[in-house]
């Protein structure tokens, strides 16, 4: 795994995993508002940009909290 910061603008998320996706979690803003992120959203290279597969919640979080970058880790 390669462990990278990528801007938000250049992560999407497929349509089959949109049903995870929530409203963004309390609990998960307190902790990165207060702690910062704890741990990486993974995504996989889809050309120019990145698929989300792992950490929804901490990717509509930090969208909402107006993070421009967000550390990742790539699955190749």
């Amino acid at each position: 795994m390669n462990y990278r910061l990528i801007a938000l603008c250049d992560i999407e998320f497929s349509v089959p995993y949109a049903y995870r996706i929530v409203s963004a979690n309390e609990q998960v803003q307190k902790s990165i508002q207060q702690n910062g992120v704890l741990e990486p959203i993974r995504v996989v290279k889809k050309e120019e940009r990145f698929l989300l597969i792992d950490g929804f919640r901490r990717f509509r979080v930090a969208q909402k909290l107006g993070f421009s970058k967000f550390s990742t880790a790539s699955v190749e």
